[in-house]
Order: C-alpha cells, then structure tokens, then sequence
C-alpha cells in the first residue's frame, strides 16, 4: 500500500469526493519498524489509562472525545499543515 493514498489532502478531498482521506490520515503511523511498534504501545497504552481513569464506566464520552479531537484537527488542518500530510 502506498503510503500517498492515505495522506490529507483538502483538495482531493473535497473537489474530488475523497472521502477516506479524513481518516486513513490517523491510522497510518509509517512503515513497519520498530518506530511503528512504539507508536502502537504508546496509543494503546495512552487509550487504556484515558479508559480506567476519567472516562471509566464512560465509553460514549470516550468516543465523544475522540472523534471531538479528530474533527477539530481536520478542520485546522488546511491551515496550518506545512510539511507533513498524515495526521496520526
């Protein structure tokens, strides 16, 4: 897979009806190495204790609050995205 089919792109996006764009940008984390693993225990690692700790017996606000940040970063992101397209 081609790392440029996932990346954000305001134009293609919008003008051109591609719709993935808006998400596959946050769920690449580069190529397979050990860069990648670490990225992998991190988010795990950072999503579980979010989970046991303010939003335990929560998962709607868990949620809310993830997909709160993942608009709020599309949505600055044609302004202040310079040089590096993934979000994630």
């Amino acid at each position: 897979l081609n790392p440029y089919v996932l990346y954000y792109d305001f134009h293609l996006i919008f003008n051109e009806g591609q719709v993935w764009r808006l998400f596959s940008s946050f769920l690449f984390f580069g190529l397979f190495s050990v860069d990648f693993v670490f990225h992998m225990y991190f988010l795990i690692r950072h999503c579980r204790q979010l989970q046991e700790g303010d939003f335990r017996g929560r998962p709607s606000a868990f949620v809310l609050m993830i997909v709160f940040g993942v608009s709020w970063i599309c949505f600055l992101a044609p302004f202040v995205l310079n040089s590096h397209p993934f979000l994630g």
